[in-house]
């Protein structure tokens, strides 16, 4: 039985259905984050149990993990950027991680993979992104900074109690119940189906240059990745990179949506930003070769498909 934290949030449903769909059973917890019970029945067809969880309760996950038999978990958990003050935003993110993986550890579960980020590489001037780069202590945003932390605490927790965790680190992840509304992917999708402004002058500067680059992932691609990691054995690495692969620019972006909404068109500042990485895009040899990740998604299909999921769901 998986038992997945944080399952009712961006990409918790989509995860749980990848691997209800192949099949295993799995419970998703929720603390603040409700869904629809239609859009729950139509995601998870009736096959995933939801538990009402606070995370940040070390006897609480231990007991939820107990009481449905879970033998193997993935953290997914991570409140919204900017939702809590420095104080609370660490005990939540630090406390349930540990929490997740102490009772883990308890119960003698088999494994615990946890969600890391693209944003650990936000020191560098340039990708491409690889597993195996040292990162800088220095951090510029709150989930990099969580993420490097968790990752080092992990694989200490690891050696220290024998415990199975891997990491992955998911790219710039777009697609249904998506949000916040802060990558490009998203912003224009939403714009184009809803028919809203997509609102790309920020601070009285561009969101984003038509040679910007980032690595979309679409969030399907990011559970189907997540659901090979998690069932590999014998991997040779307890980190791996999870993206799209290659570096999009932010017109290819515009122009797929453009593709598939015909009547919607952005013009965005020609060159690039100032602070624009070089082939910023996650490497994923390692997990090609370890567990036979592919994306499935290249950006026009994932523009079309998150369009058409848009056009029938009032998010």
């Amino acid at each position: 039985m998986l038992f997945i934290t944080g399952g009712l949030g961006f990409i918790g449903p989509s995860v749980a259905r990848e691997f209800v769909q192949n099949g295993e059973e799995v419970v998703v917890s929720q603390f603040r984050t409700t869904r629809d019970p239609g859009l729950l029945d139509e995601l998870f067809e009736g096959k995933v149990k939801v538990v009402q969880l606070d995370a940040t309760d070390a006897d609480a996950v231990e007991r939820a993990f107990a009481s449905v038999g879970a033998t193997e978990a993935m953290h997914l958990l991570a409140p919204p950027i900017g939702a809590l003050q420095p104080a609370e935003e660490y005990r939540t993110n630090m406390g349930a991680f540990i929490n997740v993986l102490e009772a883990a550890r308890k119960l003698e579960m088999t494994r615990v993979t946890c969600a890391s980020s693209i944003a650990v590489y936000h020191g560098f001037p340039q990708g491409p992104y690889r597993e195996d780069a040292t990162l800088p202590v220095q951090s510029t945003n709150p989930t990099e900074a969580y993420k490097k932390s968790e990752e080092i605490l992990g694989l200490h927790f690891a050696d220290r109690t024998g415990l199975d965790i891997r990491f992955a680190r998911l790219g710039g992840i777009y697609g249904p119940l998506y949000h916040s509304i802060i990558n490009l992917p998203s912003r224009l999708v939403h714009a184009a189906v809803k028919g809203r402004d997509p609102k790309l002058v920020r601070d009285g500067k561009p969101f984003r240059y038509a040679e910007d680059e980032d690595d979309p992932c679409y969030v399907k691609d990011v559970a189907y990745g997540l659901r090979l990691l998690h069932r590999a054995k014998d991997l040779k690495h307890r980190i791996y990179n999870i993206g799209g692969g290659r570096a999009v620019k932010s017109q290819e972006i515009a122009d797929a949506v453009h593709k598939v909404v015909p009547s919607f068109s952005v013009e965005l500042p020609a060159g690039k930003g100032r602070d624009s990485a070089n082939n910023r895009y996650l490497d994923i040899t390692r997990a090609r070769e370890d567990f036979g990740y592919e994306p499935r998604f290249d950006i026009e299909r994932g523009v079309r498909d998150y369009a058409e999921w848009l056009a029938d769901h009032p998010e």
